[in-house]
């Protein structure tokens, strides 16, 4: 049967946005775990940190929003700064030019305006010392998100930047450079990497935080330079993975919210800080995040056919500031999602979605080769647990 297939883009703290339309579709599917439902788990940036959490550490949908929120307020605490910065700005002003300019100068120094050390150590907490493969290896046998193949985006800081998958799968087909990617696959076990360490390559957001070195495999930064939008990577992951089914039987895409930006002007002359190099690829970069436009793109190229098992969920961030670091305003997207009227209606078709694209028909027995109308025998069947899914499908209707 063809793949259902769950993709999550980054956003840094909008990452609320995409677990909360899961949190309402979980609603939905009533007591049938909305992990045992996928096939595939795709994630970019907070998206990755959400995928890991949900299918590597098996944690249910609300603690993994609690955990999301727990963090991002300790790793966004406060920007570096120094006592000359903050001495220049209570004289000068916030805008003070030699505060700005000596601050911009200790972000270049350590590679990034947020500590990365605190980051490194709240992701070692949340996914102690488990291996991306782990969760296969000691895995339930008895149930079905633990053989959910799982990966995350993160790109190579070289100079032909690349996206790498970090995964607990193995590809039937290996990955050309016509793919746009490389799986990481380690030559032993031992050198498989750690799941705080995925986590910290898929979301080391440039700017923010340094890249992470990880030892025999190479140095990353945020996957969301690259492939934002999870799925469009995760189709073509899926294509590697299955190469008989080139199509999922549901693609189920969570964005991280839409920016109305307005068309600015060119100004009439530039500010050496304020419209340098570095603003501009810090502007460009946010761009970037705001994934809407990719996603009608790459419907564009499907056939009509196959339109109707693409689904995504997404919001207009209206007036509410978009950085990935406005930990204050988490709350508000939130209520986004839930006050929205369309919310409610796109989680409960995206549950029945999920939930009808796990049967499949099996023929038992040929029909006869003839011009009139025949039968067909077979069974309809169930991947996973077809109680939990039927009753979930009952609970919709009820």
């Amino acid at each position: 049967m063809n793949p259902t297939i769950l993709a999550i883009d980054g956003g840094g703290v909008r990452g609320v946005i995409p677990l909360e339309f899961l949190n309402l579709i979980q609603e939905n599917l009533g007591l049938c775990p909305l992990q045992d439902l996928i096939d595939l788990a795709i994630g970019t940036s907070s998206g990755g940190l959400s995928i890991l959490g949900l299918f590597n550490m098996q944690w249910d949908i609300r603690k993994c929003g609690a955990v999301f929120d727990h963090m991002a307020r300790r790793i966004f605490h406060e920007r570096r700064s120094s006592a000359f910065a903050r001495a220049s700005q209570a004289i000068f002003g916030r805008r003070s030019f030699f505060g700005t300019v000596h601050k911009w100068l200790l972000w270049l120094l350590y590679d990034g305006c947020y500590d990365g050390s605190v980051f490194d150590t709240a992701l070692k907490e949340v996914y102690t010392n488990n291996r991306l493969f782990d969760s296969l290896r000691m895995g339930d046998s008895s149930t079905t998100h633990s053989k959910t193949r799982v990966g995350v985006v993160a790109t190579s800081i070289a100079r032909e930047t690349r996206s790498f998958v970090f995964g607990n799968f193995n590809s039937t087909e290996s990955a050309g450079q016509e793919c746009g990617y490389e799986i990481v696959r380690p030559a032993h076990i031992d050198s498989e990497p750690f799941v705080w360490e995925a986590a910290r390559a898929t979301a080391a957001a440039p700017f923010f935080f340094p890249p992470i070195d990880i030892r025999g495999i190479g140095s990353f930064q945020d996957g969301g330079l690259r492939d934002n939008l999870a799925a469009d990577i995760a189709r073509r992951l899926s294509r590697q993975i299955w190469p008989s089914r080139k199509h999922p039987a549901r693609l189920l895409s969570m964005g991280t919210g839409i920016t109305d930006r307005p068309r600015d002007r060119p100004p009439h002359f530039r500010h050496v800080f304020q419209d340098g190099f570095l603003r501009r690829g810090f502007d460009a970069w946010m761009s970037s995040m705001d994934t809407e436009t990719k996603w009608l793109e790459m419907m564009g190229q499907l056939e009509d056919a196959h339109k109707e098992d693409y689904l995504r969920l997404n919001i207009p961030l209206r007036d509410v500031p978009s950085a990935i670091d406005t930990v204050e305003v988490m709350e508000e997207y939130r209520n986004l999602v839930i006050l929205s009227p369309g919310s409610a209606r796109m989680a409960r078709e995206a549950a029945t979605a999920l939930l009808v694209s796990r049967f499949y028909f099996v023929l038992e027995i040929l029909p006869e080769d003839t011009m009139a109308p025949f039968w067909c025998y077979g069974t309809i069947r169930c991947k996973g647990h077809a109680k939990q899914v039927v009753d979930a499908l009952v609970h919709l209707r009820d």
